[in-house]
């Protein structure tokens, strides 16, 4: 199914009225790219898992975006009503920009970011990655799918670092997301894994996970 991207450049004190404007127009959700975002997280001292750098250098642009599906022309015409009447009032909007996106992309972009997590009990490498294991090096393949756990969270890594030896154990992963946690401790020598979750979406992909490693029959 294709979709159809509309964006408009504002300003950091206009992005939340042309979102609005967006949602008046029919969109559902909307994305605001403001590098002033990172600044201000960067000065507060929290730290992300990524950010990429074409986001986080300066710049007094804001890019409000929203994606509709098909051809998206009516919410077009009614976003470009809404803004004409903020335009009227002061609102700086610039004209709307459109482009075309295949959802297939929205479900594969995110795997060139995500490389292999090297933590001391076991390695994490996604399942289409190609990776020389070293000697003595465990290796847990996974593609977490839509479920969460991909071992670069700093809470998944605290998880199979604090896990310790589960050698002849019954573990019991509650949440399982992908599978991470249960699948790690069974290719450690846990005796018995059970994982569980509500959403299933996470049970497929950490079944076919548990699979991919030898762990479930």
């Amino acid at each position: 199914m294709k979709l159809k991207r509309a964006t408009v450049v504002t300003d950091h004190e206009n992005a939340d009225i042309v979102a609005m404007a967006m949602f008046d127009a029919g969109a559902e959700g909307t994305e605001i790219l403001d590098r002033a975002d990172f600044a201000d997280l960067e000065r507060s001292g929290v730290i992300w898992d990524y950010a990429d750098e074409s986001v986080t250098a300066p710049s007094g642009e804001v890019k409000v975006s929203a994606v509709v599906p098909g051809e998206g022309g009516e919410f077009i015409r009614a976003l470009e009503e809404e803004l004409g009447r903020l335009r009227e009032t002061g609102v700086k909007a610039s004209a709307v920009a459109a482009d075309t996106l295949d959802d297939a992309d929205w479900a594969n972009e995110w795997k060139k970011y995500y490389t292999p997590v090297v933590t001391a009990s076991v390695t994490v490498v996604p399942s289409w990655t190609e990776y020389s294991a070293a000697p003595g090096e465990r290796i847990v393949r996974l593609d977490p799918g839509m479920a969460f756990g991909t071992g670069a969270h700093e809470t998944t890594r605290m998880c199979l670092e604090l896990m310790g030896d589960p050698s002849g154990r019954s573990v019991i992963d509650i949440g399982c997301g992908s599978g991470i946690l249960g699948i790690a401790a069974a290719a450690r020598g846990a005796a018995s894994v059970y994982m569980c979750d509500i959403d299933p979406q996470a049970v497929e992909a950490a079944r076919a996970n548990a699979r991919l490693n030898g762990v479930c029959p």
